[in-house]
């Protein structure tokens, strides 16, 4: 959603992407190269800012690809019911 918004949106969009990809980096390059030694060095050892761009990346594609499904409009009507009470006597 905060991409939406030019350049102050992208920002803060670029702020966040960095929050998301500091635990990505240091839980891939802990486990990379104990359970995935088979890939080569170059997916071992992932940078930083490869692994922001790549959380930027994911989330563009979804914003492209699933925009549509997540963005329901609900067309309920808005006015208060009202209910008739009858007093029991």
């Amino acid at each position: 959603m905060w991409s939406k918004l030019p350049i102050i949106g992208w920002f803060w969009a670029l702020i966040l992407n960095i929050f998301l990809a500091i635990p990505t980096y240091f839980l891939w390059n802990y486990v990379a190269p104990k359970y995935l030694s088979f890939l080569p060095n170059l997916y071992i050892y992932l940078p930083f800012w490869d692994i922001v761009w790549i959380v930027m990346l994911i989330s563009i594609v979804k914003h492209v690809v699933f925009g549509g499904i997540f963005n329901v409009k609900s067309e309920s009507n808005c006015k208060e019911k009202k209910i008739n009470y009858v007093e029991n006597d």
